[in-house]
């Protein structure tokens, strides 16, 4: 190769290497500022921040992952009062039982537990999603419990197993995946630019991850429904795909390795909510 030539080819890389970094520097120092947060996953990056702030301090006998049946069914402070053990439930909305993994080894790294307990209803949630909609919430949920993760390694690690190719990008940058906000929403962009600091939320009060949007008991006209059409989940088709197995063996043999006892358990919305649930139970039981 003539020397001209491997000069053009070098001069080309080193442009492209600066036009790179001129490009991703500006968006991952939008990331750390939160210039496109629209406040979406606030929650969620509370019940991460509380956890860390348990490490070294207080230790969490009993540790909850799961998705919104899990933060929204159970009060962590009363059955922290009911086994007098700190309790601590580390659920995100919309995920699945591979998320619940991937959770629980960053949860590792600032909790040692003594129990880990996973909500059932995860374990074969994305196998389930049968339209366009669902699977395009499920993917903004995931996103959602992605961002508010914070070890980069693990991140890293996790992306694969989370995402399509196609949305590494949007998962590992909230600005690529809110920059719309410039014309939906230029009020949140100008509030976020001249706020001093990013979202950082403090606890004045021990907080143990909870998050219950339910005041109230079910409303008449959903308790009609469950009369006229029956439970919305069938136990006898929630059959548990080889993918999601594998994750459940994968917490098990997790829990082996550093030391905790795992146990699954299910929180239906209602008492209808799942019929069939022996079917269901049975299932699972052939996972582990």
């Amino acid at each position: 190769m003539e020397q001209g030539q491997t000069k053009r080819i070098l001069t080309f890389l080193i442009e492209g290497f600066v036009g790179l970094i001129l490009i991703l520097a500006p968006i991952r120092w939008a990331d750390q500022r939160g210039l496109f947060d629209n406040g979406s996953d606030e929650n969620s990056v509370e019940r991460w921040a509380s956890l860390r702030q348990y490490q070294d301090r207080i230790p969490v006998d009993v540790l909850i992952l799961g998705n919104s049946h899990a933060y929204t069914g159970l009060s962590p402070e009363w059955l922290s009062a009911a086994t007098d053990m700190t309790c601590f439930v580390l659920g995100f909305r919309g995920t699945d039982v591979t998320d619940h993994y991937w959770v629980l080894r960053e949860a590792l790294l600032h909790v040692k537990p003594q129990l880990v307990l996973v909500e059932t209803t995860g374990i074969g949630f994305r196998e389930e999603a049968d339209n366009l909609f669902i699977e395009r919430m499920s993917l903004v949920n995931q996103l959602l419990a992605f961002h508010a993760r914070q070890d980069e390694l693990l991140k890293a690690e996790s992306l694969p197993e989370l995402f399509e190719l196609e949305d590494f990008l949007i998962a590992w940058s909230p600005t690529v995946m809110n920059h719309h906000l410039w014309w939906t929403e230029p009020e949140k962009v100008r509030e976020n630019i001249y706020s001093a600091e990013p979202y950082n939320p403090t606890f004045k009060r021990c907080y143990f991850g909870g998050y219950s949007r339910f005041s109230s008991g079910v409303e008449d006209t959903t308790l009609v429904a469950y009369r006229e059409l029956g439970g919305v989940l069938r136990g006898g088709e929630q059959y548990v795909s080889e993918a999601h197995a594998n994750e459940v063996r994968r917490v098990v043999d997790l829990g082996r390795e550093v030391g905790f006892n795992v146990g699954f358990f299910t929180l239906p919305m209602h008492e209808e909510f799942l019929v069939e649930s022996e079917a269901r139970s049975a299932f699972l039981r052939e996972v582990y």
